[in-house]
């Protein structure tokens, strides 16, 4: 993770690159120490997001997954709740039976 505190103060965007005919590109105005670090960081910073981005898609990717198996699961729960219904149950199977309403409401 990157330390983002260290580039307080940097100039705000959006910064402007001229291009010099037959020189280097550069930034308009007066860059400050704190820009000149982030310029500097700017692959840890690129590494990061794409990180982030890694990251961002992996816990999507399983929130959607498990999403599917609650809903199977709910799904299979009422299954057997109406397959009881009909059912002569004694005491301990009624209780059961309300447990499992109760868990998918």
């Amino acid at each position: 993770m990157i330390d983002t505190d260290k580039y307080e103060g940097h100039t705000e965007a959006p910064w402007t690159l001229y291009h010099r005919a037959g020189g280097k590109p550069t930034i308009a105005g007066k860059l400050s120490e704190v820009d000149w670090k982030l310029i500097a960081d700017a692959p840890l910073v690129l590494a990061e997001v794409m990180r982030l981005r890694e990251e961002k898609t992996f816990l999507w990717e399983t929130y959607l997954k498990e999403s599917a198996e609650v809903k199977r699961l709910r799904e299979a729960i009422q299954q057997i709740i109406e397959y009881n219904e009909g059912v002569d149950v004694d005491m301990f199977g009624s209780q059961v039976s309300d447990k499992l309403k109760e868990m998918i409401e």
